[in-house]
């Protein structure tokens, strides 16, 4: 492979929201099926011009036969059509991230033989233009899904592609344009990573968040001074006796940082669902819980560009698991009460996103009813619908839509214009 050189709580009132949005939900489109895979959830980002782009794998059968990455995309309300391939030299995990125009960058992870794990790829595409990949790092590389962002706030310069990736590991902080200071190891001595996030506002301000394979979680905050960025050393936010469940973050246009994740025994309903800010000066505020029963889900958060939080879990009711969710306004240290935005569901891998107008977006696999999503606010959230089939869910929004992609053995894209 060449060398690559890229550029780069609150009362149920305030009806107006609902009333607009118990249309828009169901101006989902019908769903298209985008391609195979065999590695759970796709991963999916949006522009601010509306433009979607969706990166997934294919692994076959380790050993006999090569990893794909497919990517494909879609703007505005334009129907999906199937991915196309992007990378074949045995590869795997993509994670995607678009700027403010449309341009994308994915990191992959990829092998020369039967699958073994021997190099990070990086692939830009620049607006109007084709995918053009090469080696970010030569060996070391794990089927872990990179977390990637870009940030900067001009529409006409390109800006930064920032990721982490797991080298052997360790999580490894680096960035497209590559950017002095930033190669970093995120992870503390002795730690093993399973699994990562990653949350900037477009100042490059904000928080990597990773579990362990020991239980831990953890998350390192990034800032940027005078053009460099600078990793303040982990902070352990969880410690590995605790059989850590998951994790999300969110970060608002100041750089503060909404942290959340889930506790307990996997496969229970005594699930414990903690959040905790991390203001703009770097500071963590004390963890609340916000859930003592809820699913073996995972979590999800999204910061409203007035500075809103919504935090959703898998909540349980009877024998069942709704879409549960939590706020905190704008200005304000407390969380509402807890609120279920389903009734009657098996809510599996919660995902949430809102759009510039103040929309929240909250989507999740139902084993039963399918993939499914309803749209909502701080007010409350209309009756969700049904996707398309079962499958694990990410959601981007951007332009004035959103986008749900998701993934069994199948991956599909539907589209919904939002208020």
């Amino acid at each position: 492979m060449t060398r690559l050189r890229p550029r780069f709580h609150v009362a149920l009132g305030a009806l107006g929201l609902l009333a607009a949005v118990s249309a828009a939900a169901q101006t989902w489109s019908a769903p298209v099926t985008i391609g195979r895979t065999s590695e759970g959830r796709p991963s999916l980002s949006m522009a601010a011009n509306g433009q979607a782009t969706v990166a997934f794998g294919y692994t076959g059968n380790s050993g006999t036969a090569s990893g794909l990455v497919y990517a494909g995309s879609v703007a505005g309300p334009q129907p999906w059509t199937p991915a196309a391939l992007l990378l074949n030299a045995d590869a795997y995990r993509p994670g995607v991230a678009q700027d403010l125009s449309g341009a994308a960058y994915v990191v992959a992870g990829a092998g020369q033989w039967d699958n073994y794990a021997s190099a990070t790829v990086g692939c830009l595409r620049a607006v109007g233009g084709a995918w053009s990949c090469g080696t970010l790092a030569v060996s070391g590389a794990v089927p872990l899904t990179p977390a990637v962002q870009f940030y900067g706030r001009s529409t006409t310069q390109a800006n930064t592609a920032a990721f982490v990736w797991a080298q052997k590991c360790s999580v490894i902080a680096s960035s497209s344009p590559p950017a002095a200071n930033e190669y970093q190891v995120l992870t503390g001595t002795g730690e093993c990573v399973r699994a990562m996030t990653y949350a900037l506002d477009l100042d490059g301000t904000g928080v990597a968040v990773y579990g362990t394979k020991a239980g831990d979680i953890a998350y390192a905050r990034r800032r940027v001074v005078a053009g460099v960025p600078q990793w303040s050393a982990r902070v352990k936010l969880v410690s590995a006796n605790t059989a850590a469940a998951g994790f999300a973050a969110a970060t608002a246009n100041d750089g503060s940082s909404t942290l959340a994740w889930a506790i307990g025994k996997a496969g229970t309903k005594t699930i414990q669902v903690w959040t905790a800010a991390v203001a703009a000066d770097g500071t963590l505020g004390a963890p609340v819980q916000l859930a003592a029963n809820a699913c073996d889900t995972g979590v999800a958060a999204t910061v409203l560009d007035a500075g809103d939080v919504v935090v959703a879990w898998g909540g349980t009711a009877g024998t069942h698991c709704e879409a549960a969710w939590a706020s905190r306004a704008a200005g304000t240290g407390t969380f509402s009460a807890t609120h279920l935005a389903s009734s009657g569901a098996r809510v599996k891998g919660i995902a949430a996103a809102h759009s510039a107008a103040g929309a929240v977006v909250l989507a999740w696999n139902d084993a039963s009813r399918g993939a499914s999503a309803a749209v909502g606010g701080l007010s409350g959230f209309a009756t969700p619908v049904v996707l398309g089939s079962a499958g694990t869910v990410s959601l981007a929004a951007g332009g004035g839509y959103v986008n749900a992609a998701w993934c069994a053995t199948q991956c599909w894209a539907s589209t919904l214009a939002l208020p």
